[in-house]
C-alpha cells in the first residue's frame, strides 16, 4: 500500500493510517467518555448539595458549620503554635547557656546574638512570624471597621462612576451622589447652590461624620479635626472623635482556668498605646482577646458597663449647651488644627461667609489626605472637591486590601470580578 513519489518519501494509506492509529483513537474516545461521567456525577452531587435532599450523603449547611469550626480550631492552634514555639525557643536558649557555661565562660554577645536568631530570625523567627500574623489580623480587622462604616453611611456615587477603565489626568467629576439618602454633587460648590440649604448642609454633615468614623477605625490622623461633638461631653478634656477607635474599647477582665490548680484566675488585659491596643483587641473573632473587645463593644452599645454610666455626669439642659450640641449634631464643625481654638461651622447661617468656605476647603482636604495615608492610589482619586467620588475610592481600597491580606491575592483581580 505504500506510493511513491518523485523524492522517494513513503506515503501510507487511510486504512494503514487507521490501523496504526487505533489504539490511540480507542484510548482517545475512552478519555472522553470518562470526562463525560465525571462531569455529570459532579453535576448531580452540587444539584443534591443545593436541594439539600436527604439521599444526599452531604448537607450544605453541616460543610459551611463543619468549615466554621474548621477555621476557628486553626485559629487556636495558630495561638498554641506561636506560644509553644516561644517555649521551645527560650528552652533552646537555656540548654546553650547551660552547655557554653560547661566549657568557656559566658559571652553576652552570643547569647544575644542566639536568642535574635531563635526569636527574631527573619525566616524561621517565632516571635517575627506571631508579629507578622496578629500584624494581618490587625489590618483586616481595621480595614473591616471602615468598610463597615462605609455601609452604614450608605454611599452611592451613581452608575456613570463605577467604570474604573475611564481614567484619564483630564477627568471632570460628574453626575449626583447620594450619602445616606442625601444628594451632593460630585462638581462641589459650583452646583451646591442648586441644593435646598438644609439637604446640602445634612450631607456634609454625612461626609463629615463618614471621614471621622474611617479615619478613626484606620489609626489617621486628620489635618484639620472634626469635632462630631462638643469637647468635654464625657467629663474630660479631650474629645473621643480625635483619637483611634481602639481607645474607646474597653478591655473586660476574662477568667482563665488553670489546669494545673483547678483555680480561676481574673486577669485585666491593660490598655495602653495605639499599638499595643490594636493587638490585643483586634486579633480577630477566633481569639480570646478579639471576643473581650467585641463583648466590650457590645456592653457599651447596650449600657451595660455600669462603670461608665455612673462616672459620666447627665447632660446639662442649660440652652447655651443644648444649641451648642445641635449645632455639632446637624452641621459639620471644623478646627484649623488640634491646637488651634478657632472654630470654622458649615451652616445655613454661615453659607454666605468665609467661614462656610474655608470649612468648606478644610473638609476636603481631610478627604484627600485620609485617602492618600490609607494608601489610595493617586491615580484613582478625583480633584478635591469630589468628595463623595473619593470617599468610593477609598472604600474599594479597604476591599481590595482586604482580600489581598486574607486570600494573597491582588487587587486587579478583585475589580475584575466587581465588574
Amino acid at each position: 500500500c505504500q506510493h511513491h513519489q518523485s523524492s522517494s518519501t513513503p506515503v501510507l494509506c487511510p486504512v494503514c493510517v487507521d490501523r496504526a492509529l487505533r489504539s490511540q483513537l480507542d484510548r482517545h474516545h475512552m478519555a472522553l467518555q470518562e470526562t463525560a461521567e465525571a462531569k455529570q456525577e459532579c453535576a448531580r452531587r452540587l444539584v443534591e448539595l443545593r436541594s439539600g435532599s436527604e439521599e444526599s450523603p452531604f448537607n450544605l449547611s453541616e460543610l459551611v458549620q463543619e468549615s466554621q469550626v474548621l477555621k476557628d480550631r486553626l485559629g487556636f492552634l495558630r495561638q498554641e503554635c506561636g506560644s509553644l514555639a516561644v517555649k521551645v525557643a527560650a528552652q533552646v536558649v537555656k540548654n546553650d547557656e547551660r552547655q557554653v557555661g560547661r566549657t568557656e565562660p559566658s559571652a553576652p554577645r552570643q547569647k544575644l546574638h542566639r536568642l535574635y536568631q531563635a526569636l527574631c530570625d527573619p525566616v524561621d523567627g517565632a516571635l517575627t512570624n506571631s508579629i507578622v500574623h496578629t500584624t494581618g489580623l490587625v489590618r483586616v480587622a481595621r480595614y473591616q471597621w471602615a468598610v463597615q462604616a462605609f455601609t452604614i453611611h450608605r454611599l452611592d456615587v451613581g452608575l456613570e462612576n463605577h467604570d474604573d477603565d475611564n481614567r484619564n489626568p483630564n477627568r471632570r467629576p460628574k453626575g449626583i451622589g447620594k450619602i445616606g439618602g442625601l444628594p451632593l454633587p460630585h462638581a462641589g460648590p459650583e452646583l451646591y447652590g442648586v441644593l435646598p440649604p438644609q439637604e446640602l448642609i445634612s450631607a456634609l454633615r454625612l461626609v463629615a461624620s463618614l471621614t471621622c468614623t474611617v479615619a478613626r477605625c484606620l489609626g489617621i490622623d486628620l489635618p484639620h479635626p472634626i469635632l462630631l461633638r462638643p469637647p468635654g461631653m464625657n467629663g474630660k478634656n479631650r474629645n473621643d472623635d480625635l483619637c483611634d477607635i481602639v481607645h474607646t474599647v474597653k478591655v473586660e477582665t476574662k477568667e482563665k482556668k488553670d489546669h494545673m490548680t483547678g483555680r480561676q484566675e481574673e486577669k485585666q488585659q491593660p490598655v495602653g498605646s495605639s499599638s499595643t491596643a490594636s493587638l490585643m483587641t483586634l486579633v480577630g473573632a477566633t481569639s480570646a482577646w478579639g471576643r473581650s473587645a467585641k463583648n466590650a463593644l457590645l456592653a457599651r452599645a447596650t449600657g451595660a458597663l455600669e462603670e461608665d454610666v455612673t462616672a459620666m455626669p447627665p447632660p446639662s439642659m442649660e440652652p447655651a449647651l443644648v444649641n451648642r450640641r445641635l449645632l455639632h449634631a446637624t452641621c459639620v464643625v471644623l478646627s484649623e488644627d488640634s491646637k488651634s481654638s478657632s472654630l470654622y461651622t458649615l451652616s445655613k447661617e454661615t453659607m454666605l461667609d468665609d467661614q462656610f468656605a474655608i470649612g468648606l476647603q478644610f473638609l476636603q482636604n481631610n478627604v484627600v489626605a485620609l485617602c492618600i495615608r490609607s494608601g489610595v492610589p493617586v491615580d484613582n482619586l478625583w480633584p478635591a472637591e469630589a468628595l463623595l467620588l473619593n470617599l468610593y475610592a477609598l472604600w474599594l481600597h479597604c476591599q481590595d486590601q482586604i482580600v489581598e491580606i486574607v486570600y494573597g491575592t491582588t487587587g486587579g483581580q478583585e475589580k475584575e470580578s466587581r465588574k
